[in-house]
């Protein structure tokens, strides 16, 4: 079947990829309803992949009036900030040649380590790659991006990670850190930021390997307290039962979640790294209906005090 792209498309297609590490303007003229701002990240013949300041939204073409690109008020993507803003990270991640298939996902709370209660936002792409966003989107108090299942022994999409994470951060100091770092299992602290490499062996893994940086202080200030989870997390078999309904994350999208497993358990260092899996691992039958919960929205604190920051998605047009 042959797919007509209308003369529009193919105009902002080209002015995307003018400027294609830029956080822009754009604009989405719907059929119906009020127009939305953001950045363009990806489109194809059926959807548009659209960033606003505070996660990514997809959007068919059929239910698009026009796309409007900002090609005159252009805003580079790069920053002085040790840790970059999350629109930054993902203009960036988006023209990644292996950052395939780009889409937001359920954030699995991490019930342990470091990163224990910190809200997050998760992406996922090329099926085995994950980036995390943790803490104010705006000013965010740590990032990671990491691999599962069989890019766990890739070395190439280990590298992938970390020329990613060194293209992202904003001094060069940082930069010249992480090449130093040792891909089995590292920890490094540079004046107050941490470069760490978790291997899946660890238990706050959650059988991936992981390339993280993060601001300590920062980080603990970020955390959420018991009480504060109760109204900001939801368990899997919950989501399963309401994946329309909280956040209109699809079946499909929180089959992706993190996967899952209780801190004491780890997993084998034989040549097959990844042990049976229960049904509630991603890429598995079943999807999230096991253990674990994941944020329902993509909270951030403010102040001291954890607010709603956003709906993910916006009503289906």
């Amino acid at each position: 079947m042959k797919i007509h792209i209308p003369f529009w498309l193919l105009i902002a297609l080209l002015i995307y990829a003018i400027a294609p590490f830029s956080t822009r303007a754009d604009k989405l003229i719907f059929a119906k309803g009020d127009p939305l701002s953001g950045t363009v990240l990806r489109t194809n013949n059926e959807e548009v992949l659209f960033m606003t300041s505070f996660g990514t939204m997809r959007f068919a073409l059929a239910s698009i009036k026009e796309i409007k690109i900002d090609h005159v008020e252009v805003v580079e993507s790069l920053s002085t900030n040790r840790i970059p803003p999350f629109t930054n990270l993902l203009a960036l991640l988006s023209v990644q040649s292996w950052a395939t298939g780009l889409e937001q996902i359920p954030a699995t709370v991490i019930d342990t380590g470091m990163l224990r209660y910190v809200p997050y936002v998760s992406f996922r792409c090329a099926d085995d790659y994950e980036i995390n966003v943790y803490g104010d989107l705006a000013n965010p108090v740590g990032i990671e991006v990491g691999v599962y299942r069989k890019l766990l022994t890739d070395a190439s999409a280990k590298d992938n990670c970390v020329k990613f994470m060194a293209a992202a951060l904003g001094q060069t100091a940082d930069k010249q850190e992480i090449a130093k770092l040792s891909l089995e299992k590292d920890r490094r602290v540079l004046n107050g930021l941490t470069l760490e490499i978790t291997p899946p062996t660890d238990p706050d893994a959650y059988q991936g390997w992981w390339i993280s940086i993060y601001d300590e202080a920062k980080m603990n200030k970020a955390r959420a307290s018991e009480e504060e989870m109760k109204r900001i997390s939801i368990s899997k078999q919950e989501l399963a039962r309401q994946a329309q309904l909280i956040a209109e994350w699809t079946k499909e999208e929180a089959a992706k979640a993190r996967p899952y497993y209780p801190p004491a358990q780890t997993v084998s260092t034989s040549s097959d790294i990844s042990p049976p899996a229960p049904s509630y691992v991603h890429g598995y039958s079943g999807g999230y209906s096991g253990g674990g919960s994941v944020y329902v929205h993509g909270y951030t604190r403010k102040d001291g005090t954890y607010v709603h920051s956003y709906t993910r998605s916006a009503p289906r047009r």
